[in-house]
C-alpha cells in the first residue's frame, strides 16, 4: 500500500479525489490523503502516477497514532535503521493541543538508527499531521509531468476548458488504449491531454474554424500532419454524431462566450449516450437531473465554480 497525499486546492479537492478513487480504487485515510492498494512496492509505476492530476507526494505508510507520545513510541517499535535522512512536515488540517511540529520531529528523529543530514539526505520521511492523527511516512515519489503544455498553443479561446481539468477528466473515465471521443473539441485541449496520456482518441466539432485551428494545434505539437488532418479532428455536431468509443469526455457549450438552451443541450445529450459507455460532461449547471431523466446511470457530480458569475461543474456517468 502507499499514500498519495492531495494537493490543497480548494476548489478542486473533490475532482482530485475522485479522479484517483475512479482510475485506481483508491480509498480515503483522511482529508487530504488517500491509500492505493499494490501488492508489492515493486509494482508502484511512476508513469501512472505523474499522468494524475492533484497528487503532491507518493509516500510509503511507515506507523500512526493519535496523539505524538504514541507516535514516538509507535515508531521506537518500528526500529527503523535508514541511510543519511531528513524528517520533513506537512499539516493537512489544524489539530487542538498539537505539539510543536519542530519537537516532535526531534523526537521522531531520535527513534530512527542513522545520520541526520540536512543537505543531502539519502531518504525522506514526511510526517504528516491531520485533525484526528499523525501519520509517518517515507517518501517514495514526487510526481513529475515534463509533457509540454498545451497553453502554448497557437489558437485558444476564451470558453476553453484548462489543461488540468481535461486530463482530470481523462485519467478518471479511461485507461491508456481506450478510445476516447471528444465531440465539443473546441481547440483540441481533451483530445491532446488523452493522446499524452496513450490513449487513442477522435475529436469533433461543427465549426470549421474550429476544426481546422484544432488541427493545427495539434499538429504544432506533432499529433498530426498535413496529409494526414482527418486522423485527430473531424467536423461533425455533436446532436447527430454516430461513433462509438470506451469513453466520451465533453466541454459542452455555456457560460458567457458559448450557450446553449436546454432543449439543444437534451438533444446532444440523449445522442451521445449512444455512443460510448463512460462519461464526463463539464457544464455550466448541475446536470444530474437531466442525466437522469435521460437514463444515464451511476452519476456524480463535482462542483468547480471559482468565480460565482461563471459556475462550472463536472458529471460523471454511465450508459
Amino acid at each position: 500500500m502507499i499514500y498519495l497525499l492531495l494537493n490543497r486546492h480548494a476548489t478542486y479537492y473533490s475532482a482530485y479525489k475522485l479522479q484517483l478513487e475512479m482510475a485506481l480504487g483508491a480509498q480515503k485515510v483522511t482529508w487530504g490523503l488517500l491509500s492505493y492498494s499494490q501488492t508489492t512496492h515493486s509494482q508502484f509505476n511512476a508513469d501512472i502516477i505523474n499522468a494524475l492530476v492533484g497528487v503532491r507526494l507518493v509516500l510509503e505508510p511507515i506507523t500512526q497514532a493519535d496523539s505524538p507520545e504514541a507516535l514516538i513510541k509507535a515508531t521506537q517499535a518500528c526500529a527503523l535503521e535508514s541511510k543519511p535522512f531528513v524528517i520533513e512536515y506537512t499539516r493537512i488540517r489544524k489539530r487542538v493541543g498539537r505539539w510543536p511540529s519542530r519537537r516532535l520531529m526531534g523526537k521522531l528523529a531520535l527513534q530512527i538508527q542513522g545520520e541526520i543530514s540536512y543537505e543531502k539526505p539519502q531518504e525522506r520521511f514526511y510526517l504528516i499531521e491531520s485533525a484526528e492523527r499523525y501519520y509517518l511516512t517515507r517518501l517514495l515519489h514526487v510526481p513529475v509531468w515534463t509533457k509540454p503544455s498545451y497553453a502554448q498553443r497557437p489558437h485558444a479561446y476564451s470558453a476553453a476548458l484548462s489543461s488540468e481539468l481535461a486530463a482530470l477528466a481523462v485519467n478518471a473515465i479511461s485507461k491508456p488504449g481506450d478510445l476516447l471521443i471528444d465531440p465539443c473539441c473546441g481547440s483540441g485541449t481533451i483530445v491532446y491531454e488523452a493522446l499524452q496520456r496513450g490513449r487513442q482518441v477522435k475529436g469533433y466539432d461543427h465549426k470549421w474554424p474550429w476544426v481546422i485551428g484544432a488541427r493545427e494545434n495539434l499538429e504544432a505539437f506533432g499529433f498530426s500532419s498535413l496529409q494526414d488532418k482527418r486522423r485527430f479532428i473531424a467536423h461533425a455536431d455533436a446532436r447527430t454524431l454516430t461513433v462509438n468509443g470506451d469513453a466520451l469526455i465533453a466541454n459542452l457549450p455555456y457560460g458567457r462566450v458559448v450557450d446553449i438552451d436546454m432543449s439543444r443541450l437534451e438533444t446532444m445529450l440523449k445522442q451521445l449516450k449512444t455512443c460510448a459507455k463512460r462519461f464526463a460532461f463539464f457544464s455550466g449547471q448541475d446536470l444530474s437531473e437531466l442525466l437522469t431523466r435521460l437514463a444515464y446511470t451511476h452519476i456524480k457530480t463535482v462542483n468547480l465554480t471559482i468565480q460565482a458569475s461563471h459556475p462550472r461543474y463536472l458529471c460523471f456517468a454511465q450508459a
